[in-house]
């Protein structure tokens, strides 16, 4: 069983009871809920708990014991966006094969394992989505559709974004990609040649050329070095995508950080150790923006031969490239580390 998030503002812990079944109490050890459940996950914050009954399927209930999803279900995620809570029930069932496939096919599966997975949201039994598997033992498979809470605000479900509003969740974008400008940005994917960035309201602002070779441009004493990312070998958590503003500016982007254009032009080059600009932009292995700070990370090969980590420069806005940080405040490299 899984909840989300784990933390809670209902005093309800389970406990397990003499007949060895699991209620819960509070923290004076009152008894709030008698022993009844094979299993009993914590409450979250919105009053609700996945507990397992005694057919060895789960369910959901509220902090009052009273059931609000039937105990009908193999697997129930729930997590919590703002005042909503979305739960995830997973349904196993069996479907047997046409009788004309036995004679046809006398190897074939006399039945088919099928999993459907509902989302919904439980205070207002809005229907989110629901997809149906085919359970294949060699193919490895989430239990779960992905979910990310992104702020207090939005849920991004099986690539679609979600905003929470009074009533309801309202989808906001398909194929959902990232934000950027403190939540007023949303970039979604239109296909492998473009992304396009929306309002808060899903509205197209713009759209950026993905770049698939990952090659970006930079200038230095009117020099045009063409940058090519070996994204091989690469310690960085995130591998980058290069997008390109085709209609206006023509600036090079990476990820979905629109607000952070890599600099044109290479200005200054304050490195504490001596390696030539040719043969650092030659063995860049990949890119990394820092928004809060300001600036880019490049992952280089390592200069010296047998080094094991690779090497680390700082180039930021203005076109200042650094192998050391002036300020380390409020940044950790090892923390975009893989």
């Amino acid at each position: 069983m899984n909840t989300i998030p784990i933390t809670t503002v209902i005093d309800f812990s389970p406990f397990l009871g003499s007949n060895n079944l699991y209620g819960y109490r509070d923290q004076n050890n009152v008894v709030l809920i008698e022993p009844q459940y094979l299993e009993a996950d914590k409450f979250v914050t919105t009053g609700f708990a996945v507990v397992k009954s005694k057919n060895g399927l789960y369910g959901i209930i509220s902090h009052t014991n009273k059931v609000v999803a039937p105990f009908h279900y193999s697997r129930i995620l729930l997590t919590v966006v703002n005042h909503f809570t979305i739960a995830q029930v997973v349904i196993t069932y069996q479907v047997r094969t046409e009788f004309w496939n036995w004679k046809l096919v006398p190897n074939l599966k006399l039945g088919i394992v099928k999993e459907k997975c509902k989302a919904f949201v439980i205070e207002n039994r809005q229907l989110i989505t629901t997809k149906v598997y085919t359970v294949d033992p060699d193919i490895k498979r989430e239990p779960f559709l992905p979910v990310e809470t992104i702020g207090k605000r939005f849920v991004c479900i099986d690539q679609d974004l979600y905003k929470a509003k009074r009533a309801r969740l309202k989808r906001i974008v398909k194929n959902y990609v990232g934000m950027f400008d403190n939540e007023s940005k949303i970039v979604r994917k239109v296909n492998n040649e473009k992304v396009r960035v929306c309002n808060s309201r899903g509205r197209k602002v713009q759209s950026f050329e993905t770049i698939h070779n990952g090659v970006f441009p930079i200038t230095f004493k009117g020099k045009e070095h063409l940058v090519y990312l070996n994204k091989k070998g690469s310690m960085l958590k995130k591998a980058p995508v290069i997008y390109r503003d085709t209609k206006r500016s023509g600036r090079y982007y990476v990820n979905h950080e629109f607000d952070m254009p890599i600099p044109v032009h290479l200005k200054v080059i304050d490195l504490k150790r001596e390696r030539p600009l040719v043969d650092i932009w030659k063995n860049v292995i990949s890119i990394c923006p820092v928004p809060h700070k300001h600036f880019f990370i490049i992952e280089v090969k390592p200069m010296e031969e047998g080094q094991i980590e690779n090497d680390f420069y700082f180039m930021n806005r203005l076109g200042i490239l650094q192998d050391f940080l002036e300020d380390e405040t409020d940044f950790i490299l090892t923390d975009y580390l893989k």
